[in-house]
This record gives structure tokens, C-alpha cells and sequence, in this order.
């Protein structure tokens, strides 16, 4: 089973790009989901406060926020390794 992907984003450009590098990146068998609070609001900003998400956009993978700078062409799921062995 792939891992689950939230992108939050806001509307800029660099949100644009970020979905864009976390499609192209994701496994076949990752969901990604996006959510734009820009066109969600409210609902879309308490969902990322949910996971700890200070700031837009962002990116979790299983609920877990990961930092999207370190996202590299098929670098999804290692980013999220780390993150979890940090985590550990």
C-alpha cells in the first residue's frame, strides 16, 4: 500500500510548483491530496495545525509533516524515513 500525501499550499507559485515536484515524485501506488487554502480557507489551515503545520505550504506523508525543501526527484519516501527516524 503507497503512502498517504498532503500537500497544503495557499496559492502562490510556490505552492504550484510544490504540488507539481510531489506528483512527479510520488510512487504509483502514494494518494496525494491536495488542499488550498485559498480556496478552502479555515478548514484547510486547522487540518494542517492538526499535524503540527506551522506554515504553508507543506507537506505530510501518513500525517506526519515532512520538510518539503529537502524533497528531491525520488526522494518522497526517504524524506519521510528520516523524518520518522529522527522522530525515533
Amino acid at each position: 500500500m503507497g503512502k498517504q500525501i498532503e500537500v497544503f499550499v495557499d496559492g502562490s507559485a510556490n505552492g504550484k510548483e510544490l504540488v507539481k515536484m510531489v506528483k512527479e515524485n510520488a510512487c504509483p501506488k502514494c494518494v496525494v491530496t491536495i488542499y488550498d487554502a485559498g480556496a478552502s480557507g479555515s478548514d484547510v489551515l486547522e487540518k494542517a495545525a492538526s499535524y503540527g503545520v506551522l506554515s504553508i505550504p507543506a507537506v505530510t506523508i501518513d500525517g506526519k509533516p515532512i520538510d518539503h525543501r529537502k524533497l528531491r526527484s525520488g526522494k518522497i519516501v526517504s524524506a519521510s524515513r528520516k523524518h520518522q527516524e529522527r522522530q525515533a
